[in-house]
């Protein structure tokens, strides 16, 4: 789900990052937080997968002008359920009337369209506001309801207002207000900024009673508390803050990677190749590509890389560790508590037992050589953004993690990875004379397919609730009952998704496979653990993965990478058999029917309700942006 904030005329540009930044402080790796234009909130279905919509503080006068077209659409995703969060500027904005600074050459007065807050914001409550600098700011104590602490001190006011005509003489700082089925809190407060960072801390200076050192630190808790308190209100659902639960145990910046093999030589063959590209006169070994910076190491120096990059945070630009263990050496379990490596060869020897006739053209099996971290930044862009890397690479390869602290989703979204998610990319390599481009397209499909074969044979009959979205998602249908047991409807929940980018090189292409899955996630994110009682592991389930499209491949390069042996098992997964859509790509808008897959391009093949207009209508999976769940389909913006 998707946390979007706006950002566009009028916005603060201060504001926007410190309410980013706060946001994903809180709800960081369980929600993506991003940005949205007006443009996108006016022709994108956004709604559909937005947990919350965040307008930040800056200017009101210009929120009405950019917002305008959207407004309507804002206050439908709200009423239908939706959540949305003001702050300042974004208080003022979703109120129903606006009184600022009245008298003087900077009055703003008149109606606002939103108006979930139905009476009039009025401000500035202190005097001195200025738009050229910060004077006119004020760091404040502010009362809050059923809340401990019940005064949190040092907050950041400027220019806000007071919310007037339903509360008594109280100055009104936020308000919690039902719209519809949704709600919104607005806050004339700036709960977004950090007590410990300007331009607070010059406020804190000013203030007539100053706050010690530790009351700043004391109250900068205080502060996250009352944001994820106001969130929480917003039915998002935040993780615990205990110290002992797993969101404290999320890695902040990217940790070493582990190169190891089942084939003892193979990890020393790649570090000696690694070495021969590196810079001789940098030690460590200093590979800088396109992309990132990578070092290499050898496995003696793995337990002193690890304690130094656990202790010190680094950002995610700084050069990547990556440690080679020879001779079939696994690092220890205490290394990688999240992903046990031993057991992960172990599943994956047993699997592939159970496909005698498995052959492949290199001296091992997919998922054989794996690059594992418990935190990188994106296994995708490891590999496909390094081109010098990627080349020195024997394939196939697996690069998996436990987190990506910058996870990749097709179309530029943000896959975020919560506790319990699987993500690795799989990069493998083929001569166009074995695999064409025209071919490529279905890799996608083939890869979905062995997800869900996969999934069946972990979760028996209940695997049969995962299911494909066309082209590259991944998704569970779910059952819901009334009150009496009786099935209601069906809900469709993501679970995951495949982004395949490719490179051509020479006479060859490398294939980079990037999936994202739901495994052990916990509520709010729906994962294919949820849907059955078998006791799942990500070291069983990626080694399964692995085996199901090492065995679907081989038969696919076997036949010419014809997909027509794949189509029926492929259309009997998917959601879309018969379906209804409208294409907007043609004009006027036409309504068609969902009947397959085309064998040669591998293009979505629709046929128009209209039978007078004959024919068929192919899409490209690259083409359009597929709202299928909303029954649309619509060119990309």
């Amino acid at each position: 789900m998707n946390v979007l904030v706006y950002e566009g005329a009028g916005v603060s540009p201060a504001c926007l990052i410190n309410t980013i930044f706060s946001l994903k402080k809180i709800l960081s790796p369980y929600y993506a937080v991003q940005t949205i234009s007006a443009d996108a909130l006016i022709s994108q279905p956004w709604s559909k997968s937005c947990a919350l919509l965040v307008i930040p503080g800056g200017r009101d006068v210009p929120y009405v002008s950019s917002l305008s077209q959207a407004a309507h659409i804002i206050k439908r995703y709200v009423n239908d359920g939706g959540s949305f969060l003001g702050i300042c500027a974004g208080a003022y904005f979703a109120s129903n009337r606006v009184e600022w600074e009245m008298g003087t050459e900077l009055e703003v007065c008149g109606g606002r369209p939103l108006g979930f807050f139905g009476g009039t914001s009025k401000g500035s409550v202190y005097p001195g506001f200025s738009y050229q600098d910060e004077s006119g700011a004020h760091a404040i104590d502010v009362a809050v309801r059923d809340f401990h602490p019940s005064i949190v001190r040092g907050l950041y006011f400027n220019g806000g207002g007071e919310f007037v005509d339903s509360f008594p003489s109280d100055k009104v700082a936020a308000v919690h207000c039902r719209v519809g089925q949704g709600r919104a809190v607005l806050w004339a407060v700036h709960l977004e900024f950090s007590l410990l960072k300007e331009p607070l801390a010059m406020a804190l200076r000013k203030r007539p009673t100053m706050l010690a050192t530790a009351e700043i630190a004391t109250n900068e808790n205080y502060r996250l508390k009352l944001l994820q308190h106001t969130l929480s209100l917003l039915s998002l659902n935040i993780p615990s803050t205990d110290t002992t639960s797993n969101i404290h145990k999320v890695p902040t910046s990217p940790l070493p990677q582990f190169l190891t093999s089942t084939i003892p030589t193979l990890p020393s063959d790649i570090y000696w190749i690694m070495r021969d590209l590196s810079k001789p006169t940098i030690k460590p070994l200093t590979l800088e590509d396109a992309n990132d910076t990578l070092t290499f190491h050898q496995s003696d120096s793995a337990v002193e890389l690890v304690r130094d990059a656990r202790k010190n945070p680094t950002e995610l630009n700084a050069p990547k560790a990556i440690i080679f263990y020879e001779n079939g050496s696994l690092p220890p379990n205490d290394l990688t508590p999240e992903f046990q490596l031993e057991k992960y060869y172990s599943y994956l020897t047993e699997e592939r037992s159970f496909h005698p006739n498995l052959s492949h053209s290199q001296s091992w099996g997919f998922g054989e050589l794996l690059m594992y971290g418990e935190a990188v930044t994106s296994t995708q862009t490891m590999l496909d953004k390094n081109p010098t890397f990627i080349r020195a690479l024997p394939t196939p390869l697996l690069s998996l993690a436990t987190y990506q602290l910058s996870g990749r989703g097709r179309g530029g979204n943000v896959w975020v990875s919560p506790t319990g998610c699987l993500q690795f990319s799989l990069l493998l390599r083929a001569p166009f004379t074995t695999l064409p481009a025209s071919r490529l397209v279905f890799i996608q499909y083939l890869f979905g397919i062995a997800v869900i074969d996969a999934s069946r044979r972990l979760l028996g009959k209940a695997g049969e609730k995962v299911r494909l979205k066309w082209p590259n998602d991944i998704y569970a249908v779910l059952d819901t009952f009334d009150q009496f047991g009786r099935p209601k409807s069906r809900e469709l929940k993501k679970l995951g998704g495949i982004l395949v980018t490719t490179s051509f090189v020479g006479n060859e292409v490398d294939v980079v496979i990037g999936c994202g899955l739901n495994v052990l996630n916990k509520h709010p994110t729906v994962s294919i653990s949820q849907l059955s009682k078998e006791e799942l592991e990500l070291e069983k389930v990626t080694a399964c993965i692995m085996t199901s499209f090492e065995t679907i491949w081989t038969r696919f390069l076997a036949n010419q990478c014809s997909f027509s042996p794949f189509l029926d098992q492929y259309l009997k997964y998917w959601l879309h058999s018969d379906q209804q859509v409208v294409v907007n790509t043609v004009n006027p808008p036409v309504t068609v029917r969902i009947v397959g897959i085309t064998d040669d391009f591998g293009l979505l093949r629709t046929v128009p309700e209209d039978s007078s207009r004959g024919g068929f209508i192919d899409l490209q999976p690259d083409g359009n942006s597929f709202d299928m769940m909303a029954g649309l389909i619509r060119r990309k913006a």
